[in-house]
């Protein structure tokens, strides 16, 4: 969904820097819009975290570092890990503030205040200025992200407070484990339908167990 030029920079706008199509609707979800320059904002502060996380250990080019495949078989890269968990997140905001009004949560004046203090602080931080400049965002648009975070972590501790979370030992006791085998070998019956035998498979059998397992496991890991 995410443009492959959303952490790499892309366009130019009337200043010089970030994008002219900042105001255009990237994706609709849960009713609401998301214009590019707040997702490109989300994507620039996790790109700066993850940098500053990753890049010592994997190198510089830790972005094109392989994160197995997704569910058709296509190869998956850190850039493209890190747009799909910086879409998830501005999704599971929107959701969250979307129940506001049913559990009856708002930001009260002071909270908006803090926001409002934090937005100009990272305004003003080196990183923060580079990715406002990037994205050709304002202390405003950094405003209101830190106020849909502050809302939505509001509406998650109201629905955890109306949650039982009492549990009894018996619950905490129960589990499920799944097991899943690949065969080398294989059984059958005599064909007077006597003893049951059972052989190793052939080595070109086995290897193709061992594909399926390793498919297998990929998917798992």
């Amino acid at each position: 969904i995410l443009a492959a030029g959303m952490l790499t920079g892309c366009g130019s706008s009337k200043n010089g820097f970030g994008t002219k199509d900042g105001d255009k609707t990237l994706f609709t979800y849960d009713g609401v819009d998301v214009p590019l320059t707040e997702a490109w904002i989300y994507a620039k502060i996790n790109a700066a975290q993850y940098e500053a996380n990753y890049s010592s250990y994997f190198g510089e080019n830790f972005w094109s570092m392989s994160m197995g495949t997704d569910d058709d078989g296509n190869a998956i890269s850190f850039e493209d890990y890190a747009k799909e968990q910086t879409i998830n997140q501005i999704k599971q905001i929107i959701v969250l503030n979307n129940k506001a009004e049913e559990l009856k949560c708002s930001l009260d004046d002071k909270e908006k205040e803090e926001c409002e203090k934090y937005a100009k602080a990272f305004a003003e931080d080196p990183t923060g200025k580079e990715i406002l400049k990037q994205s050709s965002g304002t202390v405003e648009d950094i405003q209101k992200i830190y106020e849909d975070n502050a809302l939505a972590s509001k509406v998650q501790q109201a629905m955890v407070e109306d949650t039982d979370k009492n549990v009894s030992d018996d619950e905490a006791r129960e589990t499920t484990i799944s097991r899943v085998v690949f065969d080398t070998t294989e059984t059958h019956e005599d064909e007077d339908g006597g003893d049951t035998h059972t052989h190793e498979m052939s080595d070109e059998e086995k290897n193709e167990v061992k594909v399926k397992a390793e498919e297998a496991y990929k998917k798992l890991d």
